[in-house]
């Protein structure tokens, strides 16, 4: 398929097959994909090096891993109650633990900025785009995208 799915829990998806198990232990060849993408899971693993560096071998050379996860950074109030992650990351450490892993980061953004006004947001998130161009705010939204190409192999910075 086009599309493979995996989390650790059981679930459908449309049009994708859907795999179950640790992200630590995929079950695929090294280079099998040419794009992976975690999004809100990085936060709530022990072993994020780990994790990062296992996305990446499967990962063909030139593939691309983009995370997205909550941002350590972010001080504003929370829209909506969350499980209390393991670990957050800033825009720094997530970038150094893509190039420990053999990865160049050639993106990094941040969404929703740093406001203390909830109520401010109304729904409409366009404004937000505005803020990204200022330095206080760039890296401080509440959720943190970082993409980045496979150029080698790699282990995590903790194992280095």
């Amino acid at each position: 398929p086009g599309v493979t799915w995996f989390e650790p829990a059981p679930g459908k998806a449309a049009d994708a097959a859907r795999t179950a198990g640790d992200c630590r232990n995929l079950p695929y060849a090294d280079g099998s994909f040419d794009c992976v993408v975690s999004q809100m899971t990085l936060e709530y693993l022990d072993d994020s090096g780990g994790a990062i560096a296992e996305w990446t071998r499967v990962l063909k050379r030139g593939g691309r891993l983009v995370l997205v996860t909550r941002n350590r950074l972010f001080k504003g109030a929370e829209r909506y109650p969350r499980p209390q992650p393991r670990k957050l990351f800033s825009p720094d450490e997530l970038k150094r633990l893509l190039e420990g892993a053999g990865c160049r980061v050639v993106e990094s953004s941040t969404l929703i900025p740093d406001l203390k006004l909830p109520s401010f947001y109304r729904g409409d998130l366009s404004f937000s785009f505005l803020f990204e161009r200022l330095p206080f705010f760039r890296e401080r939204g509440l959720l943190l995208f970082v993409s980045g190409i496979k150029e080698r192999g790699g282990v995590p910075l903790e194992q280095a």
